[in-house]
């Protein structure tokens, strides 16, 4: 993506990452304002509470709010080697030669699962009690989540298995891939509401929401209107993880 390139470019000037930083970080608390908003919604059946469209919420409010706490990790980072550089602009360093680079690809992403569990989410009638996402993270700028999904998505019995694939080129051997494995557990015993309101009334769902916000989020989401100022952290929790090093190259499994 272009912020991302921008970013990584060896000759950005420090102010102007600082700048694009704070950019791209004001961007991502409107949006996050925008789905906490859309998910304050989720508050009986009839509003999306227990949905898919609620679980894509919380997917996207995770993925926002990571992405911005790693910005902001790296706002400060850049911040203290800026004002390093200007107090040592006279040290002069030679450069090292480092080990060549490479790219490294993970994909074919599966997820093991109790097969007594699978059985029981198989034959439980209504919606999934639970969905779940992978989370790949190298350095800061690279956060791909993969879709969410269930115990009925499982295959040959007890493995969910996610379609995406991820590519990181130019990477020093040194590198550290976290992969995370996130759960939401959705309260399923929703009450519906009353219907105090007339029939005309509009009602306001996730789906509505979460669709102007992936337009406006194409646009301009640093410019786009919030409603409402309440902001709320995903309901998904991290379950397990695991660092991909070196050393893990050539490996299929990998405890959590």
């Amino acid at each position: 993506e272009g912020i991302e390139e921008s970013l990584e470019s060896p000759n950005l000037d420090p102010r102007e990452k600082i700048q694009m930083l704070n950019n791209e970080i004001n961007s991502l608390q409107t949006t996050i304002q925008q789905t906490s908003q859309a998910l304050n919604c989720c508050i009986d059946e009839e509003h999306g509470k227990g949905s898919l469209e609620e679980a894509e919420a919380e997917r996207l409010l995770l993925i926002f709010s990571e992405k911005r706490l790693a910005l902001l990790s790296e706002l400060s980072k850049t911040k203290a080697e800026n004002t390093a550089t200007k107090e040592n602009t006279s040290l002069n360093t030679n450069d090292k030669l480092e080990p060549c680079r490479g790219t490294v690809t993970i994909s074919d992403i599966r997820l093991p699962l109790k097969v007594e569990y699978v059985c029981s989410a198989t034959l439980k009638p209504g919606k999934p009690s639970h969905y779940f996402l992978v989370m790949i993270r190298y350095g800061t700028h690279n956060i791909v989540a993969t879709p969410i999904a269930t115990a009925l998505d499982a295959q040959k019995g007890d493995s969910i298995a996610f379609p995406t694939t991820v590519t990181l080129q130019d990477i020093r051997s040194s590198f550290e891939i976290d992969v995370e494995v996130y759960s939401l557990a959705q309260n399923l015993n929703v009450v519906t509401s009353e219907k105090k309101r007339p029939s005309k009334a509009k009602v306001i769902t996730p789906k509505k929401l979460l669709s102007s916000i992936t337009k406006s989020n194409m646009n301009s989401p640093a410019s786009s209107p919030v409603v409402g100022n309440s902001t709320r952290t995903s309901s998904f929790t991290l379950v397990g993880s695991h660092k991909i090093t070196m050393d893990s190259l050539g490996k299929n499994k990998f405890p959590l």
